[in-house]
């Protein structure tokens, strides 16, 4: 091999090498644990999206952060990285069908990472989904429960006539023909 194709290849590595650098200093890891007590469903669904402000802004790309249907009583979702430079606010929303009614629930919290930390949230759904809550930790050494920073008072997804407030529950009729 020539001793510029060496020199060039070293380039391009310490180029990535550097990028992942980089990338590491100004992200934080997120990962996300939804729990559920329901019984007797036909369907339990979960939809997480991350918003830029509590005003419900979405980012240019990538709102959506998770999407699972036909989920068991606990879901792990997989762990991603957050931007640490700005307010990290996200939504979970769950929603269940029975035979006459779906049934769901939105809770949204937002807290300012720090860069090379990592977090995760438990969501959980108790009561045949009466309420609905957001937990937030530091895992980063150990488990430290944190306070969100941010409390959204309404949901930037509606569902039902009184499902816009932050960890209340819907319940809809399902008119069968």
């Amino acid at each position: 091999m020539k001793i510029g194709k060496v020199i060039a290849i070293s380039w391009l590595m310490l180029q990535l090498l550097g990028g992942i650098a980089t990338a590491q200093e100004n992200t934080a890891q997120f990962s996300l644990i939804g729990k559920t007590d329901s019984e007797k469903t036909l369907g339990r669904h979960y939809t997480v999206n991350r918003y830029l402000d509590d005003t419900c802004t979405k980012p240019k790309r990538g709102s959506r952060m998770y999407r699972a249907k036909y989920v068991d009583d606990v879901e792990v979702f997989d762990t991603i990285d957050i931007p640490s430079s700005e307010p990290f606010i996200f939504q979970v929303d769950y929603e269940e069908k029975r035979r006459d009614t779906e049934r769901s629930c939105s809770a949204s919290i937002g807290f300012n990472p720090e860069a090379g930390r990592r977090y995760r949230a438990d969501y959980d759904v108790s009561g045949q989904v009466s309420r609905c809550r957001i937990t937030l930790y530091d895992v980063t050494e150990g488990e430290v429960e944190l306070t969100p920073e941010i409390v959204p008072e309404t949901m930037c997804t509606k569902r039902g006539a009184n499902g816009n407030s932050n960890g209340v529950p819907t319940h809809a009729m399902i008119e069968r023909f």
